[in-house]
């Protein structure tokens, strides 16, 4: 009896959080869960920082991980998971992003999910609260930054 109203106290307040649209931390932390990271990734860091977007400030998630395994390798798993989470691609012009990245938007155009790749970790301002991660494998090669970025 405990266990059936403790599942239904978390149904509860998940239904609550996502009528009331919940904080935009959590509905980013809630779309990286759904993604899961790129088998053998190791997550460096991770964040969230206010990002001004078409002169509207928006919160947004951004995971930085490394890797041992070629760009295109990564580029091609995660260009399918986002598809078959439902995300469209982007193909609007965005000159704040490299043109390797990958771009895809949510179904109502409300977030987005920007895959940006690098031969070296990034090194964040200490001023933006960086939650340190693991260290990145002596092999890594390919280091990749998830910004996510979940409208109401």
């Amino acid at each position: 009896m405990r266990r059936l109203l403790a599942v239904a106290a978390v149904t509860l307040l998940a239904l609550t959080t996502v009528a009331c649209g919940g904080s935009a931390d959590d509905r980013n932390a809630e779309a990286l869960a759904e993604l899961d990271a790129y088998p053998g990734a190791v997550e460096i860091d991770r964040h969230s920082e206010d990002v001004d977007i078409n002169g509207e400030t928006q919160r947004v998630l951004k995971v930085q991980y490394a890797s041992a395994d070629a760009r295109e390798r990564i580029q091609s798993y995660y260009g399918e998971k986002l598809l078959r989470a439902g995300y469209r691609t982007d193909t609007a012009p965005d000159d704040t992003v490299p043109r390797e990245a990958l771009r895809f938007r949510t179904s109502n155009s409300r977030g987005s999910v920007i895959v940006i790749f690098s031969d070296q970790q990034v090194a964040w301002p200490a001023e933006l609260g960086v939650q340190p991660g693991g260290s990145p494998p002596p092999d890594a090669t390919t280091f990749f930054v998830m910004q996510i970025r979940i409208g109401e």
